[in-house]
């Protein structure tokens, strides 16, 4: 009929929502929401300054669920033991190794302390211009 696709019509039109979409010929609308009773619960939950005992008493136990579902969360990350850290070789030469270059450290420090007594020496042994 000399119309272009996008002009054709393919039937009866949806009825139309409030909230619909239309991507291409299709027509979507968003989901129903679901009763979740957590969040009728969390309406309720107030300050424990101010709670009641059943307020309360609902947060304990929501308390309780979101323990039991901590628990039973699977670590995505790999809990075992290093290989590195059951060889003992390895493990004595990192601690020589540290060992050293503490002993690196202190002797530097101990370098630089005597410079700096030397200095004060020299300056405790030149006369005074005030004196």
């Amino acid at each position: 009929q000399g119309l272009l696709p996008s002009q054709r019509s393919f039937g009866p039109a949806a009825p139309a929502r409030a909230h619909s979409y239309v991507l291409g010929s299709a027509m979507f609308a968003p989901q129903e929401p679901k009763y979740c009773p957590d969040r009728f619960l969390a309406a309720t939950v107030v300050p424990h300054y101010c709670a009641t005992a059943s307020q309360k008493a609902l947060w304990e136990l929501g308390h309780q669920r979101h323990h039991k579902a901590l628990a039973t969360v699977v670590k995505t990350t790999d809990q075992s033991e290093p290989a590195t850290n059951c060889d003992v070789s390895l493990h004595l030469g990192r601690q020589r190794s540290k060992a050293f270059q503490e002993d690196l450290h202190h002797r530097q420090i101990g370098i630089e302390n005597k410079k700096l007594i030397g200095s004060l020496a020299k300056i405790v042994q030149q006369p005074s211009n005030i004196a």
